[in-house]
């Protein structure tokens, strides 16, 4: 057995960002919060949203009757196929329309997009954010890491995939078991160390 201290973080850091724009209305999680994939973490102000979304499904519907009664005509022979074929088109066209409304609308609850912990919350109530304002960090811890800083002499003995123990001060009679993930094949001048990446088993959140 061999002895190294190391350093333990999440290996994912997530920067939230919104896909729509607006005023932000509610702030749903604050910093430290355990969130899971989908829960919403912002609602921005979207009454505007949510009449264009009414609208458009409105004329999606009317023109979608338009074309059943035009399909009676079509099937009776009383109607061109060409003018039968274009009023098709036009009610795809209108399901795309409100299709694209309904996203817009959905854009405006920002949704945390996998597991994890709110690092740092940047967003306030009353902030105009747009596509290109970020929200939160948050990490995920469904997958922990360590490095290593191994001596050149050490390195003989460790191998992809080798067992490893972590234990840590703040948890002195835990042990937390892990494998060697990653080999750095270069060494660090300054240190003259090779850096040694282990892949821990997150189900223990205590870690």
């Amino acid at each position: 057995h061999v002895l190294y201290s190391a350093t333990v973080e999440a290996e994912a850091t997530i920067d939230i960002y919104t896909q729509a724009s607006g005023l932000v209305r509610r702030i749903l999680v604050e910093e430290g919060a355990k969130v899971v994939e989908g829960q919403i973490l912002v609602e921005l102000v979207d009454d505007e949203l949510k009449l264009d979304e009414a609208e458009a499904r409105l004329a999606y519907e009317k023109m979608e009757a338009q074309l059943r009664r035009k399909a009676e005509l079509y099937n009776r022979k009383l109607l061109a196929k060409e003018e039968y074929e274009d009023l098709r088109m036009s009610v795809a066209q209108f399901k795309i329309r409100w299709e694209r409304a309904q996203l817009s609308l959905a854009h405006a609850h920002v949704r945390a997009p996998v597991n994890g912990v709110i690092s740092q919350r940047i967003v306030k109530i009353g902030d105009r954010v747009g596509q290109s304002s970020k929200l939160y960090e948050m990490v995920n811890l469904s997958r922990l890491i360590a490095y290593v800083h191994v001596p050149g002499q050490g390195m003989q003995n460790l191998s992809i995939g080798q067992r490893a123990l972590v234990t840590t001060d703040f948890l002195p009679d835990s042990k937390f078991e892990g494998r060697i993930l990653r080999i750095s094949p270069v060494v660090d001048p300054s240190s003259g160390t090779f850096k040694v990446t282990l892949e821990l088993n997150a189900d223990d959140r205590r870690l």
